[in-house]
């Protein structure tokens, strides 16, 4: 797994190939999952955290809450790597077990809206409130 260089004095991304998460293992004792996102000028998380999900097969309780910067809402650079993970929208979520979903943060928008989509798609025991 590659880790992001994020500078802290507010410059953005040192390396910013290194966002991509690359090598997750299986994780099949986690039936409980909090990803707490904290975007950066409006980049895009969606693969990762698909990535992330899908190797989480056994969820039971899955807590998703974005936090936004005061930057714009999403990168528009279509060039950004970002935006170059082709694909991630077709891979198949398997969350057999996931009977809760709680999700924070989104602002609708396009990617937003394919994960959650997914999500919903590879959850068919989560209960709907």
């Amino acid at each position: 797994m590659r880790e992001a260089l994020v500078d802290a004095t507010g410059s953005g991304m040192e390396d910013c190939a290194s966002i991509l998460v690359d090598d997750i293992p299986q994780l099949l004792n986690i039936t409980a999952l909090t990803v707490n996102i904290t975007t950066w000028k409006g980049h895009s998380y969606a693969s990762s955290l698909a990535r992330l999900i899908a190797q989480c097969s056994n969820l039971e309780d899955l807590r998703i809450d974005v936090t936004r910067g005061t930057e714009k809402p999403a990168c528009l650079d279509r060039a950004c790597v970002c935006h170059d993970e082709d694909g991630w929208e077709n891979q198949q979520l398997s969350l057999e077990r996931l009977v809760h979903l709680d999700i924070a943060g989104f602002q609708g928008l396009d990617y937003e809206e394919r994960l959650s989509q997914m999500i919903l798609a590879g959850a068919p025991a989560l209960k709907r409130e």
